[in-house]
């Protein structure tokens, strides 16, 4: 099951990075198409393969973690799988693994350096700052991103899936159903995934931009950083808080939110991005949410 996950984790590489680029875009993007076609444009195909060699690397790792079980999803996905899972296996795979390769995946996608697969040291020192690389566990304090994907995890359990399992599909039903019975119970399930995408789409979005927010750390309220490390922001392409969109320089695929002004938070964030995006910010990559909420 690994390695079946982790073939079709890479065939869809460059759709998740186009997905990622998409949702933590500053102002700029307008579609998941036109985020596409500025990738191809400014880096070509190249562009699309950002995130390859991490998601190669969970092909070593994730048969550890899915032994007799169907892998929670089929990309690197913002929200941590449940199919399957009870919650405490949900949240120790989140917390234990998943959290760290959503992170090192989706800043490998959003990153401007050039990452060297033969040169994992070099790649690790982009990816990560001085105190993260220090301080690994310094990842799982990014302010919001736990909480986050925890909500994640619950609304997918206790509420998704326990009506779907209790009330929609219960085990008792019968294998073969009167078709207008199955009809209408197949438009509830839709309907109830409609429901929970107004509520995981933005978590979602905000889980995708506190990912690829570093953990600098703090020492007498100053950041932490190495004698010969200078901190700046997450290799943005030229980002400032309040740009306006037309300034968005011409070799940057999409502008990224300034790291000098980070979200302090789940709330924060949500905050944040509709004060100064506008709501339709928060359901970038909606219909992608309401994908997975619909098989859950």
């Amino acid at each position: 099951m690994g390695a079946e996950f982790n073939f079709i984790a890479l065939l869809l590489v460059p759709f998740t990075s186009v997905l990622v680029r998409y949702r933590v875009g500053y102002y700029a993007p307008t579609s998941l198409w036109g985020v596409s076609k500025r990738v191809y444009r400014i880096l070509g195909i190249k562009g699309f393969t950002h995130g390859m060699a991490p998601t190669i690397w969970l092909g070593i790792v994730l048969p550890l973690f899915w032994i007799h079980r169907m892998p929670p999803k089929i990309y690197i996905s913002a929200s941590p799988g449940v199919l399957g899972f009870s919650l405490t296996y949900a949240l120790i795979y989140t917390l234990v693994y998943y959290t760290f390769v959503l992170v090192t995946v989706y800043r490998a996608i959003t990153t401007i350096h050039e990452l060297d697969s033969w040169k994992p040291q070099e790649a690790f020192h982009a990816l990560f700052t001085a105190h993260e690389r220090r301080r690994p566990w310094a990842i799982y304090q990014i302010p919001g991103l736990i909480p986050a994907l925890v909500l994640n995890i619950c609304i997918n359990i206790f509420v998704l899936r326990l009506v779907q399992d209790t009330f929609i599909f219960p085990r008792t039903l019968p294998r073969e159903l009167e078709f207008i019975e199955e009809l209408t119970r197949t438009i509830i399930k839709v309907l109830l995934a409609m429901l929970c995408t107004v509520i995981l789409a933005p978590l979602e979005v905000i889980t995708t931009r506190l990912a690829i927010q570093r953990n600098y750390g703090t020492r007498e309220g100053q950041q932490e950083t190495e004698p010969s490390e200078t901190v700046e922001p997450l290799d943005t392409e030229k980002n400032a808080v309040g740009a306006s969109p037309n300034l968005l320089p011409p070799d940057a695929v999409v502008r990224l939110r300034n790291e000098d002004e980070p979200y302090l938070g789940l709330l924060d964030c949500l905050r944040k991005t509709v004060e100064e995006e506008g709501w339709p910010a928060l359901y970038r990559g909606w219909f992608i949410t309401f994908l997975g909420t619909f098989v859950v």
